[in-house]
């Protein structure tokens, strides 16, 4: 409860102040941040998180909700990750843009879902998003981080074999 309440007012927050600290930053490094932080909840399901990026990853934003996003999209993909399995993290310059994908071998989304997973407090399966500690906020938060940074998302995912997240930012 404590966490829904918590996601609840950050979302509500956010909403109605329109001015977030935009600074530059080092895409890159934060995602290392994350993945260093997120290693134990992954090692307890035996998970092996691998980072691949290249360098020059900057982009203006604010570091909040960055770390937000990514910490949201990889703690999914522990959630719904196979024991034993794989996350990949992604992160390339094309095209004056940042290109980001977490994508795991897990348990993946069935096609009827896909376009559902973005709306607010949406969950596929109901147990198993509460034994996670899942509120149903994730994706839609993620999603609401990457327009207001003037991104784009998208998944691609088949049931049983995995889910990939693709995002773009403007890189500076």
């Amino acid at each position: 409860m404590s966490k829904l309440t918590s996601e609840m007012l950050m979302i509500a927050r956010n909403e109605q102040d329109e001015q977030h600290l935009m600074e530059k930053l080092d895409f890159g490094l934060l995602s290392e941040l994350v993945i260093e932080e997120l290693q134990t909840k992954a090692q307890e399901k035996n998970i092996e998180i691998t980072l691949q990026k290249q360098d020059d990853l900057f982009m203006n934003g604010d570091q909040t909700l960055i770390l937000r996003m990514m910490m949201n999209l990889i703690t999914n993909a522990i959630n719904y990750g196979k024991i034993n399995g794989h996350i990949h993290v992604i992160l390339k310059v094309e095209n004056d843009q940042i290109v980001g994908e977490v994508k795991d071998d897990g348990i993946g989304i069935s096609e009827e879902h896909l376009d559902r997973i973005w709306e607010r407090f949406y969950r596929i399966d109901k147990s198993r998003s509460r034994e996670n500690g899942g509120t149903g906020l994730g994706l839609s938060m993620v999603r609401w981080i990457v327009n207001l940074h003037n991104g784009t998302i998208h998944v691609e995912s088949i049931e049983g074999i995995g889910t990939s997240f693709i995002f773009r930012f403007p890189k500076i």
